[in-house]
């Protein structure tokens, strides 16, 4: 593995992406290189099972405030707060978070609606966003249906010293599916 590769684990719920996450980042990898993809609960419903973070006017919020929330949000929710759910037609919102949604242009104002090249008809547009990152085909449909099940996908940046740990700490969180790809245009 080396640095033109991500480490991808889906995890079966919040729980468990959540503490791989906290995991990760005790263990030295920089939350701003994690990504995250998983659906979108819905307008004005908790992200994650925290009634206190929630997508409003399509964006993700703490609507608790600051330090009355019981200290700093970290961990999946962390990386959620202050990003814009995407639609794809057929499909519905999606939270698109790191370096993954930088790499396929999902920021800012302009993400709210997946166009060109990752929007189809419900799983399609799904499978286009991992086929966009690098994910072969069959590996995009596999992580597509996770995804659309409501799995959470998390994806971490190969980095030589560290590529073992990371998939051990996913193993460890009960991450269903471990495994790398190449980051697309980096092969």
């Amino acid at each position: 593995m080396n640095q033109n590769e991500v480490i991808i684990g889906v995890f079966p719920d919040h729980k468990k992406a959540d503490d791989a996450i906290k995991d990760l980042e005790k263990n030295g990898v920089d939350a701003s290189n994690v990504s995250i993809i998983m659906k979108s609960p819905g307008e004005g419903k908790p992200v994650a099972g925290d009634k206190n973070i929630s997508v409003v006017g399509g964006v993700v919020k703490n609507l608790a405030g600051g330090a009355g929330t019981g200290g700093i949000i970290g961990g999946l929710l962390g990386l959620l707060v202050g990003i814009t759910a995407i639609t794809i037609p057929g499909l519905g919102g999606l939270l698109i978070a790191g370096p993954v949604a930088e790499a396929l242009g999902l920021t800012g104002a302009a993400a709210t609606t997946v166009t060109g090249a990752v929007t189809g008809a419900t799983l399609g547009g799904l499978i286009g966003i991992f086929e966009g990152i690098g994910a072969s085909r069959e590996d995009a449909k596999m992580y597509a249906k996770y995804v659309q099940d409501g799995a959470i996908l998390v994806a971490v940046p190969a980095m030589m010293q560290q590529e073992l740990q990371v998939e051990d700490i996913m193993k460890e969180h009960d991450a269903q599916q471990v495994g790398t790809i190449p980051l697309r245009g980096q092969q």
